[in-house]
């Protein structure tokens, strides 16, 4: 068994996600609760989605996954929704019947990129969002929408119109969907979007949805043991050991593989592992520092980056009080609570240290350096 590295894994081959899976399926068909999944990258949030879709008839649903990360406009999103809904929906009889409508003919303007959308024109906005939700009303079998990175569709749209009234416009419309329909909902991102929301004043639009974030992370220390075991069997307690001190607290499929592969290579050129040659290769990190700017925006990322190399200066981290003194705003505590709930940081009584001992390392060596 080989999981591939940086990629979604076959559903089949999802590892040590069943509590998770449990947890999900509860929500959607117990409390018919639709979503919000905020977790780090590289914790394994796509192949979880992945996972959810293939199990998804099981329980009764029809699965539409899709991603935004690359999404610009609110015709776009509206064109992918319509897309993979389609994908499912263009045999069905009742499909035909709306498709000979009004509202079928702009849906499909939409689908085909030739609907002449304005953002800032009420009329063309209204028979975008009308027809999308009528569609997604006439549909006769209950689906589960899975979207991933749907904040960084969000960030977008207030990067382009700061007064942020096309964001609050488009989760408006969202929250509009979700109680208008039968059909379930599951956002993911990186970026948590109830962060975002709070920022900018934003949490009404997601106020109906059930958080989970703290639920879902990192593997256990046990669990990837587990998943080191089954990866490279040959290795012996020691070489375990290393890999499980050197991703501590962040035990994630990602770094746990970056691991195992390079103590392959070392053992196959007949050398000593060291993770050097990994801290080296910045791009299995550089995200880390890149999606600052989304989160805080220019202002406090100033701020943020102090807080965070004088937390890398130690696997002892920084005391909270210097923390704060370090960030100098009025909302220095929620600043430190993103951090954390993002998966930087993390508290051990009095202090702040990083979550993952790689991360910090390539945090010493390649930010505040």
């Amino acid at each position: 068994m080989s999981t591939p590295i940086g990629r979604i894994v076959d559903p089949q081959d999802l590892f040590g996600r069943e509590r998770e899976l449990t947890h999900f399926w509860d929500l959607f068909k117990r409390t018919g609760s639709n979503v919000l999944l905020s977790a780090p990258r590289r914790v394994g949030k796509s192949s979880f989605l992945a996972r959810l879709e293939y199990d998804a008839p099981t329980h009764g649903y029809c699965p539409v996954r899709f991603s935004l990360p690359d999404c610009m406009s609110e015709d776009v999103f509206a064109s992918r929704l319509l897309t993979e809904s389609w994908n499912h929906d263009n045999q069905k009889p009742w499909f035909k019947k709306i498709m000979d409508s009004s509202v079928g003919k702009i849906a499909q303007s939409i689908q085909s990129g030739k609907f002449k959308f304005d953002p800032h024109q009420p009329r063309s906005w209204e028979e975008l969002s009308g027809a999308v939700q009528q569609m997604l009303k006439a549909s006769e079998e209950p689906k589960l929408f899975l979207i991933d990175e749907l904040p960084l569709f969000v960030v977008e749209l207030l990067r382009v119109d700061p007064d942020r009234s096309r964001a609050k416009r488009l989760l408006g419309w969202m929250k509009t969907l979700r109680e208008d329909t039968r059909h379930r909902w599951l956002f993911a991102g990186s970026i948590g979007l109830e962060t975002i929301a709070t920022r900018h004043r934003l949490s009404g639009t997601i106020a109906d949805l059930h958080i989970v974030d703290r639920d879902f992370g990192p593997f256990t220390r046990e669990i990837a043991e587990q998943f080191i075991r089954r990866e490279a069997e040959h290795f012996g307690e020691g070489e375990i050991n290393q890999i499980l001190a050197l991703t501590d607290a962040y035990h994630t499929p990602y770094y746990l593989l970056l691991m195992i592969e390079e103590m392959r290579r070392a053992r196959s050129e007949g050398t000593a592992f060291s993770e050097i040659p990994l801290l080296q290769q910045r791009t299995n990190f550089n995200h880390w520092n890149e999606r600052l700017e989304d989160i805080f925006g220019q202002g406090t990322r100033d701020q943020v980056d102090r807080v965070l190399s004088g937390a890398s200066v130690s696997s002892n981290g920084i005391l909270k009080d210097k923390a704060i003194e370090l960030l100098g705003v009025k909302d220095a505590k929620s600043v430190l609570d993103v951090l954390i709930r993002d998966g930087y940081l993390r508290r051990d009584g009095e202090r702040l240290r990083f979550r993952c001992e790689l991360v910090r390392r390539y945090w010493q060596d390649s930010i505040a350096a």
